[in-house]
């Protein structure tokens, strides 16, 4: 009796020292400065510890990253939380992820299946969850989200479902699951789904398939592009020849009959040519189908029929520049070296406007601290309105440097984040917008009222919601998946900081960059 009470109260010993063990077991401390930072006030230091979540590959670090991180008000902690999805391994932690799908918050179902695109490691990824929330999500930005997903993990059993989505209601959505099987090369069996967007009213939707069908290079493609073009005009017509040239090999220019007319001697036993190098079919020189010369804003060719241009005008626009060689608009020799920069911004525009037909759409932005939109809505660019935003365009200028304004800002620096929201449609507000309001008024998504936009600035962002540019170009690359806008760009000087912006704004949204002065 006397062993059994001492082997029970070692038994018990031993199970105190375990409970004790357990108690006194240290949390993960990547948690626990998760908590201490994860409410404070800088965005970029809850960024950073969002970021940080990933080296904990626990359920409890992911829950963390769902509910704190892709909640956040601010969108770069929002995008950081989506590429940190992308670096759970750990079978506890990959189980978080799916059971997250299933949250009554589509912006956390979206952000998780953005996040899943990083993870092209699981071998036993179950992409029947993003094929059936692609068909069956309510929300319209989670089934885009499915779709962008399944095209960047690359799974040949997913294009029957984006073939499907093509149909969906939401435009966005349908964009998306047309650029997702661009991405795949999706081949004939998606083309009968493709050619019926050619007839959507959505210019974006039109594009979007062109695309599609380009990147396919299938033989039952080809006459549904060559209707297309005899019926498109502007961008889409200039995306549609360059489908077809890049897909055939041939040369019509926009003249569709002459396509139809090949198509018609050939296509019995035409079968697609190999694709040329992408260097080698750099873009040529600036005419149109016809022989015309294209438009040009600072030497930037555009075909658009609906343009926006975007000038800044903050107070370092009024210093002198000294133009690269060359002649001006005026034909004058370049240069004195007393001409401001926004005057010669100025000088461009108006020979731009004048060499626009009345089809054409036109509107204008001027930016500092704050953002003046010329128009509500793009106008044609008659005569008449052409003087009008010549006219206006010369009133536009900084106000005086250095003072605080009403909204909170300090007038005549540049605010470009506020400039581009507005170019993008991501503000309601739009005849005039104070720097300090462009938080606020977001739409569904990025719908702007123009295909084409040149913008055109001679420093780095120092005002506004966002001045750290690689964030400003991440926003914009996001906005543009949807928005399809082409964004050249026009530097007045070649600094550093506005090399970066420039290059990157024309790289993202599949514009030109160009640099004026020295």
């Amino acid at each position: 009796m006397k062993h059994q009470l001492i082997v029970l109260a070692l038994a018990l010993l031993g199970l105190g020292c375990n409970v004790g063990a357990q108690v006194k077991k240290p949390e993960d401390p990547v948690l626990v400065e998760f908590r201490q930072y994860i409410g404070d006030a800088d965005a970029l230091v809850r960024a950073e510890q969002v970021e940080r979540l990933g080296r904990s590959q626990t359920a409890d670090s992911v829950n963390l990253l769902i509910n704190r991180g892709l909640l956040d008000g601010d969108s770069r902690v929002r995008d950081r939380a989506v590429r940190t999805v992308g670096k759970y391994e750990s079978a506890e932690a990959r189980g978080a992820l799916l059971a997250a799908l299933q949250h009554n918050k589509p912006e956390i179902r979206a952000g998780v299946v953005l996040g899943l695109s990083g993870q092209k490691s699981w071998s036993d990824f179950p992409h029947g969850k993003l094929i059936a929330m692609l068909a069956l999500d309510r929300d319209a930005d989670v089934r885009s989200a499915c779709a962008e997903t399944l095209s960047q993990l690359g799974h040949k059993e997913a294009i029957p479902a984006l073939g499907k989505a093509l149909s969906d209601k939401n435009g966005d959505v349908a964009i998306a699951a047309a650029d997702a099987l661009s991405v795949m090369a999706a081949g004939a069996e998606v083309v009968p789904a493709l050619a019926p967007l050619l007839d959507s009213p959505n210019w974006r939707l039109q594009v979007a398939a062109v695309n599609a069908l380009g990147r396919g290079r299938t033989k039952e493609s080809v006459p549904f592009l060559i209707d297309y073009l005899g019926k498109s005009e502007g961008r889409p017509q200039f995306e549609c020849k360059r489908v077809l040239t890049a897909t055939t090999d041939q040369e019509f220019e926009l003249d569709a009959v002459k396509w139809k007319e090949w198509w018609d001697r050939v296509n019995a036993t035409w079968t697609a040519p190999p694709p040329k190098n992408a260097k080698a079919e750099a873009t040529k020189a600036a005419k149109d189908g016809y022989g015309r010369k294209v438009p040009e804003y600072h030497s930037i060719p555009t075909p658009s029929k609906n343009i926006l241009f975007v000038i800044d005008v903050s107070s370092s626009m009024e210093t002198p520049i000294l133009l690269k060689a060359g002649k001006n608009r005026a034909g004058s020799d370049v240069h004195s070296g007393g001409t401001p920069k926004l005057a010669v911004a100025r000088e461009e525009l108006a020979a731009c406007l004048r060499s626009l037909d009345d089809n054409t759409k036109i509107n204008i932005i001027a930016f500092e601290s704050d953002v003046r939109v010329w128009q509500p809505e793009p106008v044609t660019a008659s005569p008449g309105n052409v003087q009008l935003a010549i006219r206006w365009i010369q009133g536009q200028k900084s106000r005086k440097a250095g003072q605080l304004a009403s909204d909170g800002t300090m007038t005549g620096r540049t605010n470009t984040y506020a400039a581009l929201r507005v170019a993008y449609g991501l503000v309601s507000k739009r005849p005039v917008v104070l720097g300090a309001t462009t938080a606020g008024g977001h739409n569904s998504g990025p719908k702007p009222g123009w295909d084409t936009c040149f913008f055109l600035s001679d420093g780095a962002p120092t005002e506004g919601q966002i001045t750290d540019i690689p964030t400003i170009l991440e926003e914009v690359e996001k906005w543009n998946k949807s928005a399809k806008m082409v964004v050249n760009a026009i530097g007045m000087e070649e600094e550093q900081g506005l090399a970066i912006l420039m290059t990157g704004l024309a790289r993202v949204t599949g514009g030109k960059c160009v640099f004026v002065g020295k």
